[in-house]
């Protein structure tokens, strides 16, 4: 019987983890992207990242990157209640109403309780011109859910509720039933990013996103947009332009503001009943590490050249310095035509990642070969390792074509679109796996040992 190549047996394999595990665990074409274009780190700690982008008209638009798995922490924060509006809610509920304050209000007492307090921002839709308000839709605080909200009779089908455990976030259709079979301690309720007559009309805009940043199947950042000049698809796409997997709207119009540190980055006279804190992290070494994806899958030809990223988060106290101190080393395996030591580049603040882009060669024999990395100061390891296993195929094989990522990718451009006789030189694979070789992760979502197996399949077949 005629054996199938290793291009087929790897299509196959990918084919088979889109069928089977969730979208998260999708094969995808290569690792996240960076921080998109025209944005730029304003402040940072551990577990947030605030970036901003400057337009010509001199408006500007924000985005919290809050990773809950670093320690940070989403509060939700409200007006004192005035009425508890007992049996009045959507679901027949509570529906209180509330006093409404500056959000300056909401960053003073926030940041008098919470000494790791980094940002305050709006968040519920109510009614503007009562006082005290009502919510819109539901809160849910510490376990209990505080409002039901009054509800919106005529977006049923468009709501949404932003669910918030201490280490992951949800994004999940709100009714009911949703609300009050989740276990999530938190919850703010919003609608989806397309509701209303304004959508496409420039105004103010706070939108929130979940993204699984590490694909390890639980969506355990969240990203909060701000700005007073957006429309609703370009709040949201910007969100996923920073790799938002679900995107949800929270109140606009003059609602919209943002404090950060005690420094208002958009500001609004508009008193508001609701607000959402966020916290970051302390950490408790001066000196900390974290790689932003603990193994990579690639797959090339023999002698092949390609760009390995190396992203490593800096969870300590004290800011990295550029030079000897803090170098990514080649701990073991295969040196892939990489330096063992490689310096830092740039100095790197509490809260943001290193970035190492190395210029790799495959091995000239097929087969599965795996280098660990692993981040030291001076010479002593610095964090968990990072873990590499390369697939070199053999030459008479193609690399197998990319399959679809749970991400839709955007469409194409004049400046995207290949030329006559053009020849375009050849791309790796690059699968992101939620843990090495020996763990629990693996290529496309499988386990991880269904690599190794894919490794010796290589090998086995030259012979």
């Amino acid at each position: 019987m005629k054996s199938l190549s290793i291009s087929a047996v790897l299509a196959l394999l990918c084919i088979l983890a889109s069928a089977l595990a969730p979208p998260q665990f999708a094969c995808a074409d290569g690792p996240d992207q960076r921080t998109p274009p025209g944005f730029y780190v304003v402040d940072a700690a551990v577990g947030v990242v605030i970036y901003q982008k400057d337009s010509p008209d001199g408006s500007i638009a924000l985005v919290q990157i809050v990773n809950l798995s670093d320690g940070a922490v989403i509060e939700l924060l409200h007006g004192d209640v005035t009425e508890p509006g007992e049996g009045e809610g959507i679901y027949g509920g509570d529906n209180p109403t509330f006093n409404s304050q500056p959000l300056q209000y909401f960053w003073d007492d926030f940041a008098d309780a919470n000494k790791d307090a980094f940002c305050v921002t709006n968040g519920q839709f109510f009614l503007n011109n009562d006082a005290p308000t009502p919510l819109a839709f539901p809160l849910k605080k510490d376990g209990s859910i505080i409002s039901e909200g009054y509800g919106v009779e005529q977006f049923q089908d468009q709501q949404l509720m932003l669910e918030i455990w201490p280490d992951r976030a949800n994004i999940a259709p709100l009714s009911r039933s949703s609300l009050y079979s989740s276990a999530a301690p938190t919850i703010l309720g919003g609608l989806d990013e397309t509701v209303g007559l304004g959508w496409q009309k420039p105004t103010g805009r706070t939108f929130a996103g979940i993204d699984d940043s590490d694909d390890d199947g639980s969506y355990e950042t969240v990203l909060i947009f701000n700005s007073k000049t957006a429309s609703q698809p370009e709040a949201a796409n910007t969100l996923r332009d920073f790799g938002a997997d679900k995107v949800m709207m929270f109140d606009g119009g003059g609602s919209t503001q943002l404090i950060c540190n005690n420094t208002s980055y958009v500001t609004s006279d508009r008193k508001i009943p609701q607000a959402i804190g966020i916290s970051s992290f302390k950490p408790k070494l001066d000196y900390n590490a974290r790689p932003v994806k603990p193994s990579l899958v690639m797959v090339l030809k023999p002698n092949q050249t390609a760009k390995l990223d190396i992203d490593i988060k800096n969870i300590g106290r004290k800011t990295w310095e550029p030079g000897y101190d803090i170098q990514l080393t080649r701990a073991q395996g295969h040196d892939l035509g990489v330096p063992l030591l490689n310096d830092l580049a740039q100095a790197v603040p509490p809260g943001l990642n290193a970035q190492w882009e190395l210029s790799i060669t495959a091995p000239a024999e097929p087969g599965l070969y795996q280098t660990v990395w692993q981040l030291k100061r001076g010479d002593k390891p610095l964090g968990p390792t990072m873990t590499t296993n390369l697939i070199v195929l053999s030459p008479e094989q193609p690399t197998p074509p990319p399959q679809a990522s749970a991400q839709p990718s955007p469409p194409s451009t004049p400046n995207n679109t290949a030329q006559p006789g053009a020849t375009a030189p050849p791309q790796p694979l690059v699968y992101v796996t939620p843990g090495s070789v020996g763990g629990t992760g693996g290529l496309c979502g499988l386990p991880a040992a269904m690599i190794v197996l894919v490794g010796l399949m290589c090998v086995n077949r030259r012979r």
